[in-house]
């Protein structure tokens, strides 16, 4: 398993199974909504009790053959708590998912007004 940064892959190379971020509440909303921009119904992310690595990796790696991956929201177990920022959670989905969603940005809400508002406040 590798970790690094997605500017770092060359998508000619090598194939990225998923993409996590670290995100706060609003980078969360406007993630849940991608997730759900194109697709037939709207639960299209997904939140676990598991241990940190059970949703970065394990409950999100189960997602990547299925007809209609969910995006997996994470680091909710106490235990792994300490180690991110108080207003942080993870968001990870699998690559095929993160290809869709990223398709959908041109002319979406991230390019409307009300999202300029919101984005104003993240630093």
């Amino acid at each position: 398993m590798i970790f690094k940064p997605l500017g770092l892959i060359d998508p000619a190379v090598e194939v990225p199974m998923l993409v996590s971020f670290l995100v706060n509440p609003d980078q969360l909303s406007a993630l849940v909504v991608l997730a759900n921009y194109d697709r037939a119904t709207n639960d299209n992310v997904k939140i676990e009790f598991g241990a940190g690595c059970h949703s970065l990796f394990l409950f999100p790696y189960q997602e990547i053959d299925k007809p209609d991956p969910k995006a997996v929201i994470g680091v909710v177990d106490i235990t792994a708590r300490p180690y991110v920022d108080p207003d942080m959670l993870s968001f990870t989905v699998p690559w095929n998912m993160f290809l869709d969603m990223e398709e959908n940005i041109p002319g979406s809400f991230l390019e409307k007004k009300d999202w300029a508002k919101v984005r104003e406040r993240i630093s």
